[in-house]
């Protein structure tokens, strides 16, 4: 679990690459931060640098990968939905809009 800063950093973050509402960044900051670490740490180097890093890897996606076609906050949820169900996740994605959907959650 990351600290009050990270949260902070991690909205923040998502609020100026997206253009998100800070309330529903926040939300998505906390969950983000609140998975597995390697996810998290990803989510807050991503901050950090400003590159998406290329672990973890989970069911074959990483955020490098996966940021290509979808924005930052999706891509940190669909790693934390990988993990969770691989196969069913891996087939919404091949039916999901990508970047052409509203950022924000992965719905």
């Amino acid at each position: 679990m990351k600290t009050q800063n990270d949260r902070d950093l991690l909205a923040g973050k998502l609020v100026q690459a997206q253009g998100m509402k800070l309330e529903e960044a926040y939300e998505l900051a906390v969950k983000i931060t609140n998975a597995d670490a390697d996810i998290a740490d990803a989510a807050i180097s991503w901050c950090e640098t400003g590159i998406m890093p290329n672990s973890p890897k989970i069911e074959g996606k990483t955020p490098e990968v996966l940021d290509k076609d979808y924005y930052p906050s999706q891509t940190f949820t669909l790693l934390i939905m990988l993990r969770r169900d691989g196969a069913n996740t891996l087939r919404r994605l091949a039916h999901y809009p990508g970047r052409d959907a509203r950022p924000g959650r992965f719905y």
